[in-house]
């Protein structure tokens, strides 16, 4: 299964925190999902078609802030900055090969995941110590990443810049 993702440079505050409760850590780094894992009927396509989308959209700051739970063990460092254009380019690449794979239950809203905790009393604990954090963390989205998920982990395929 491939997805296409932005993945920030290290941030030592996220990795921090990943570390104390995210167990995949050590398969995927932080990043922010536009093109949720599925699998592609040709990856030589799909690039194509990743690469004409990003021809035309400029790089962008995001800045990153306030920490929510969903679904009762996941746990979200959410987009504040830079929100828009993330959403605008998750529906541009859900044209084309990725069309038809677009959950439209499902409102797609920008964040990075930083834990998964299954015990809900944790899960409550963990978000209202990170509450406390006021920190904002901010960096360039430049490119977009291809990833194949495999036994040992996420594999990059390829970094596509954004150069529009």
């Amino acid at each position: 299964m491939y997805y296409v993702a932005v993945i920030p440079e290290s941030i030592p505050e996220i990795e921090s925190i990943r570390a104390d409760i995210d167990p995949l850590v050590e398969l995927s780094k932080a990043h922010i999902t536009l093109v949720f894992p599925h699998q592609w009927e040709s990856l030589n396509d799909a690039i194509k078609h990743i690469e004409n989308i990003a021809a035309n959209v400029s790089p962008f700051s995001v800045v990153a802030r306030d920490f929510t739970g969903q679904d009762g063990d996941l746990i979200f460092l959410n987009i504040k900055k830079g929100n828009d254009e993330l959403i605008e380019l998750h529906d541009m690449l859900y044209s084309g090969p990725f069309q038809s794979q677009l959950d439209r239950k499902q409102t797609y809203i920008p964040h990075i995941t930083v834990g998964r905790v299954t015990n809900p009393f944790a899960w409550q604990e963990n978000i209202e110590a990170l509450t406390e954090l006021n920190n904002s963390i901010s960096f360039d989205v430049t490119s977009m990443s291809v990833l194949e998920i495999t036994q040992s982990g996420d594999e990059l395929i390829r970094d596509i810049e954004l150069s529009g």
